[in-house]
């Protein structure tokens, strides 16, 4: 799963699963994980991330804009992950074996990469709700030392003006 940096107008990859991943000799570049990938950019996953449309490439050698992350990887399916319409990430799944993956894998792709890209929206909503109740959470704390601090003063005024008028009554 690559996600977008919109920051920086990159994907990279927040994910990784399976006997390539945890196999480095077969990295074509030096821990994938930490490779950025430029939107827009010449490879299938900007072309699937910015078209929002899922790309099965039954052989990578004849595919011109395939980007060699993984050695010897034969076959890809690439999935854009949307949520309310707004494209969030993409999956790739990638076959080191002889044997393409198949074109019915794309329809389980494709249902995969809405489970997570509603779990990813979700997880945002999820977060940003928190954020606005530890918001809401110190702003009435800080409206309940300002009406404390409030209260004070005029708790104080309220005894100066009873001295006050005390004094001002009782003669000398």
């Amino acid at each position: 799963i690559r996600l977008m940096e919109p920051d920086d107008n990159e994907r990279y990859g927040a994910a990784g699963y399976g006997e390539a991943w945890h196999n480095p000799t077969v990295h074509a570049v030096p821990n994938p994980r930490l490779r950025r990938y430029p939107v827009p950019g010449h490879s299938v996953g900007a072309d699937v991330f910015t078209s929002t449309t899922t790309r099965f490439v039954p052989d990578v050698a004849k595919a011109a804009d395939y980007s060699e992350t993984l050695l010897g990887c034969q076959s890809l399916i690439c999935v854009p992950l949307i949520a309310l319409t707004k494209a969030l990430s993409v999956l790739d799944i990638r076959s080191l074996r002889p044997t393409p993956l198949h074109a019915d894998s794309v329809r389980s792709a494709t249902v995969l990469a809405s489970h997570i890209a509603l779990y990813i929206q979700l997880h945002s909503i999820i977060r940003d709700a928190i954020d606005a109740a530890t918001e809401a959470e110190s702003a009435r704390a800080e409206a309940e030392h300002a009406r404390a601090e409030v209260k004070a003063v005029q708790t104080q005024q309220r005894d100066t003006y009873r001295d006050l008028t005390h004094q001002l009554r009782t003669p000398v």
